[in-house]
């Protein structure tokens, strides 16, 4: 099974979930950029405008969120095994990841996508506000990360695809049954 795992899925997916279960069942690093921005403490004005435009609705610029995933891939000690969920998000996202790997002589990561109807994200969407109260959950910033979602979702699709490094999982289920379908896809 490969050992670098990205997780990919609109919002409301489960990208968060199946990290943390996978890292867990793996005893791999999981990496989630969404809580790395969201509990970020600013240390200077470009920081704190960062974080007001993540907690908005939008995505982090390319140019910082690579250069602040590779910095904490890179400080991977023994295993380089990971699970990415929120990166990459964009095609020059992907394509710097994988340039990296290889410069690391890693190889090939492989991409996992979270399917899951707009009627069943949305659902969770509404219980996640309700159980974590996150600021970048109120009904402008979730529409405006969909949104995004929506325009930058096929050319990563179609970057994993290309090479079979694409696994597509119907996420709409209970989480260990996702997790379960996750795995065996990994496995085959």
């Amino acid at each position: 099974m490969n050992k670098r795992i990205v997780l990919l899925g609109a919002p409301g997916s489960g990208k968060g979930t199946q990290g943390r279960r996978l890292a867990e069942q793996f005893n791999m690093p999981h990496l989630s950029t969404g809580h790395m921005l969201r509990s970020m403490t600013p240390t200077n004005s470009q920081e704190a405008e960062l974080q007001r435009h993540v907690l908005s609705g939008g995505f982090a610029p390319d140019p910082w969120i690579i250069d602040c995933v590779l910095d904490h891939l890179s400080r991977l000690k023994s295993d380089p095994g990971f699970i990415l969920d929120g990166f990459p998000r964009t095609l020059p996202q992907a394509e710097c990841l994988d340039r990296w790997l290889i410069e690391q002589d890693l190889g090939p990561c492989v991409a996992v996508w979270l399917d899951v109807s707009a009627s069943v994200r949305l659902q969770r969407l509404r219980e996640r506000r309700a159980r974590e109260n996150r600021p970048d959950d109120d009904a402008d910033s979730l529409a405006r990360r969909c949104e995004l979602d929506e325009h930058q979702r096929q050319p990563i699709l179609d970057h994993y695809d290309r090479d079979g490094r694409l696994h597509q999982i119907d996420g709409s289920g209970t989480a260990p049954l996702v997790t379960e379908q996750i795995v065996e896809a990994l496995s085959s």
